[in-house]
């Protein structure tokens, strides 16, 4: 049996991905990956397009997409895989979605702008016609700007260094008391897996190591709350994880009685093919996975 390579959590620029379909293909067939899943966040606009692309060049896929929702004040993205990109629920939330997407956008960029960051307005008007608005496109409008980048240095002494769009929405947009926060409806985590659930799909918890608002001892107690309304898999291996925290993510699984996935979450063809782990996991991933839902043909 050939070895099986997976990547099950891929952005493109049908939502905050900065590649497109054919870009993310290439970039999949040469890192050497055999099945994966695009999981925009929000959409599902590029599913049936990237399952033909992905097909021609011998990659098997799964539709897939990643809901915003809340956990009790915290937001989680829960992973959709196997789901019926047409069935109404879904199609009906992801245009509410997209509509709140673009309100949050407006009020965000006139926070920016009323704090003395400078608006390319061509760019501005550019991207409110984009269906996914997402913070990296706020960041990417700020920060393009040389005298934006200025201001965030000697006002907010803000240093990018290495991964500028992660540190800049983390100290800007994601806490209330923060300069560019806006609250945003979410639906809750429940009603986002029950809609998985409903258009025939699984639902995971996509890289349960990065909201901060989570304290590590807080995490099982989330977990366990979310495997109550129906929670099929955990995404263990992720590449915004630790090995520490792969290793944990998996034997929580497991605790769980979860099944395990694994996903680069690439937004720019710079992740693709990470994490880097045993091939064990892939085929244990793999199995799983097909045991609950089918590949796209």
């Amino acid at each position: 049996m050939p070895r099986t390579i997976i990547d099950l959590h891929l952005h493109s620029t049908h939502s905050d991905g900065k590649l497109t379909l054919q870009q993310i293909v290439k970039k999949l067939a040469l890192a050497g990956i055999d099945f994966a899943s695009l999981t925009d966040h929000d959409s599902t606009a590029g599913s049936k397009e990237f399952a033909v692309l992905a097909g021609k060049a011998g990659i098997k896929t799964v539709s897939g997409v990643e809901i915003s929702a809340d956990q009790e004040g915290i937001g989680l993205h829960i992973l959709g895989f196997g789901i019926n990109t047409k069935h109404a629920k879904l199609v009906d939330l992801f245009k509410k979605q997209a509509a709140e997407r673009k309100k949050s956008f407006i009020k965000t960029v006139d926070l920016f702008q009323k704090a003395g960051f400078i608006i390319d307005r061509h760019k501005f008007n550019k991207l409110k016609n984009v269906k996914t608005i997402a913070k990296p496109h706020i960041f990417e409008l700020i920060y393009e700007t040389a005298a934006n980048r200025v201001l965030l240095s000697r006002k907010f002494l803000f240093r990018d260094g290495e991964k500028p769009m992660s540190k800049f929405i983390q100290k800007f947009m994601s806490y209330p008391d923060q300069l560019g926060y806006v609250k945003k409806p979410r639906i809750s985590c429940r009603e986002a897996i029950r809609l998985i659930h409903a258009s025939g799909g699984i639902a995971v918890w996509a890289h349960p190591g990065v909201e901060e608002e989570i304290k590590p001892g807080n995490l099982p107690k989330i977990l366990k709350r979310l495997a109550a309304y129906g929670l099929d898999g955990l995404e263990a291996f992720s590449s915004a994880h630790t090995k520490r925290q792969m290793k944990y993510f998996y034997k929580l699984a497991g605790r769980f009685r979860l099944l395990v996935t694994m996903g680069s979450d690439d937004h720019g063809g710079t992740r693709i093919g990470e994490p880097k782990i045993n091939y064990k996991y892939h085929k244990e991933a793999l199995a799983s996975l097909l045991s609950k839902i089918n590949p796209e043909k």
